[in-house]
Formats: structure tokens, C-alpha cells, sequence
């Protein structure tokens, strides 16, 4: 599957007031918060996911660093939670990452005419957003947005443009070296 996703930053005002018109208009998903170690390289994103929110262990690859557009080849295995160590010294092990970002996140999913919206909070991000979209196939990328666009609409929330992304990525970076 392909992944097409697009992200802002929120208030704590503005994160409130998207929360709450999810709740009421949306489909509540799911709580999942985690802690996450991001392995980040210069084309791709690796992560060590141990989701206490579902009581499992992901090991998940994005084939695009942030900031590279929207589109997304993203695989996943999950495992259970318990084996969250061996997973996490395999990948210690065997990677050698640009750098390493570990932190805990909290995210509550929701889904709102057929775009997945993430509500998260972290400490590099702080309340932020996410919009998701899964198609098939590459070609599929522009009806996707269009309907990402149209749900940040109805949320009155802004998305940031691939530069804002790859800007805000660069800072965290920076602050965690």
C-alpha cells in the first residue's frame, strides 16, 4: 500500500477544537499512543514502535524522508509487545541511520470521509495533525489530496507545504544532535 498523508502544526486551542468536532462528527478509531525510535536516513524513514495503546511492537519503513512530498511506500510488520527488546536491538544492531529520534507520542485516530486523521501530540511536534489517505497505486495520489484537502477544510485546519515540513524536520533534527 501507498500512503498519502499530510500534516500541520496545532494550538493547544485549535487541537481542542478539532478534537472535539472529530468526536462528534467523526468515527473514533482508536487511542495509540506509543514510544517510537526513528531511525532517519537521508531517503527513508525506519521506526521501532512499542504501542502501548494496542499492546503490540511495529517495525515500520517509509521509502521517503519527510519533507519529499506526500506520497508514501510504507511497509509494516507488527509483533507482540513483548518483543519490543529483540526488535529494537535487532534494528540498533544492524542500522547505521544518519541519526537516531526517540520519543513518546500520543495520538488518538479517527476517520472523517475516508481520510484517517491522526490528532498527536509529541515532544518534538507538539499538537499536531495528520491526514492519510491509502490508494493501490501512485496514479491515485491527486484524488487522495483531494480529499485531504477537502477534509482540512471542514476542520478549518492548515496543512503544511513539503517545505514547512522539511524546515520544521530539519529543526528537530538539529535540537536533537
Amino acid at each position: 500500500m501507498i500512503e498519502v498523508e499530510q500534516r500541520g502544526l496545532l494550538t493547544q486551542e485549535e487541537f481542542t477544537r478539532v478534537e472535539a468536532y472529530l468526536r462528534e462528527h467523526a468515527e473514533y478509531l482508536n487511542e495509540d499512543h506509543k514510544y517510537v525510535e526513528y531511525f532517519i536516513y537521508k531517503d527513508k524513514l525506519l521506526k521501532v514502535i512499542r504501542n502501548d495503546s494496542q499492546k503490540n511492537a511495529v517495525l515500520s519503513l517509509k521509502l521517503n524522508a519527510l519533507g519529499n512530498g506526500a506520497l508514501f511506500d510504507e511497509t509494516e510488520c507488527t509483533l507482540p509487545i513483548d518483543q519490543f527488546p529483540a526488535l529494537q536491538k535487532i534494528i540498533r544492531t544492524i542500522t547505521t541511520p544518519d541519526q537516531i529520534i526517540t520519543g513518546t507520542q500520543k495520538r488518538e485516530n479517527f476517520i472523517l470521509d475516508g481520510v484517517e486523521v491522526a490528532l498527536k501530540w509529541s515532544e518534538d511536534w507538539g499538537h499536531h495533525f495528520e491526514l492519510e489517505c491509502m490508494i493501490e497505486d501512485a496514479k491515485e495520489e491527486s484524488a487522495a489530496l483531494e480529499k485531504i484537502k477537502t477534509v482540512a477544510h471542514k476542520l478549518n485546519v492548515v496543512v503544511m507545504s513539503e517545505e514547512e515540513v522539511a524546515e520544521f524536520a530539519q529543526k528537530v533534527r538539529q535540537a536533537r544532535k
